[in-house]
């Protein structure tokens, strides 16, 4: 069965306000439906979320050094999901022009947006393409509506520090045989991912 979670406010806020709203110089509304073509404004940019899709499942995702030099074990899950994109004009050029600049700042941004620092990151354009003029709708005032379908493809994680205790040290005594003195092996943890090294001595 597939497990559906509701996105993280996080990740849906910064992504909503990571996508371009000022195309070729002009501020377009800019709304939010969950239906693509449930909204007659027009120009405008009207953007819905597919459901996220688990792509990995609990498990260590990552583990990133934190200020006191220790390793920080990041366990969670990932997901992909898709966020539509419909650019509405009420003649081609200016949907060309809108739908140009979108892709332009859309593809200037993505490195900006990497998920080990802000834990969502853009991944790959799935669709764009014009939307046939059968296909389109009227606008509220009767006028035909010139549309381009752009889909987004998205990966978050939720996933947080474990806090399980590590072992940071343990010692362990061989003896070769009665009349010997024990060697002593000590295992010692330096990082949490339980990289450890061996260090063997004898007592005397």
């Amino acid at each position: 069965m597939a497990q559906f979670v509701p996105m993280p406010t996080s990740f849906h806020d910064g992504l909503i306000a990571w996508v371009p709203k000022t195309l070729a110089g002009t501020t377009y509304q800019f709304i939010e439906t969950a239906q693509g073509f449930a909204r007659p404004e027009v120009p405008a940019i009207v953007v819905w979320f597919g459901n996220p899709v688990p792509i990995v499942g609990h498990s260590l995702i990552r583990t990133v050094r934190n200020p006191n030099f220790w390793m920080d074990d990041y366990w969670g899950s990932k997901f992909s999901v898709t966020l539509f994109v419909s650019l509405r004009a009420y003649d081609s050029s200016e949907l060309s022009a809108m739908w140009l600049d979108f892709i332009r700042q859309v593809d200037d941004t993505r490195r900006d947006r990497k998920i080990q620092f802000r834990g969502w990151e853009f991944k790959e354009i799935l669709r764009s393409e014009a939307i046939p003029m059968d296909n389109t709708p009227e606008s509220a005032t009767g006028d035909q509506v010139y549309m381009a379908q752009i889909d987004l493809k998205f990966e978050f994680e939720v996933a947080s520090v474990s806090d399980a205790d590590y072992i940071r040290k343990a010692n362990q005594s061989l003896y070769v045989n009665e009349a010997e003195t024990p060697m002593t092996i000590v295992s010692e943890v330096f990082e949490r991912t339980l990289t450890c090294a061996l260090r063997a001595y004898v007592e005397e």
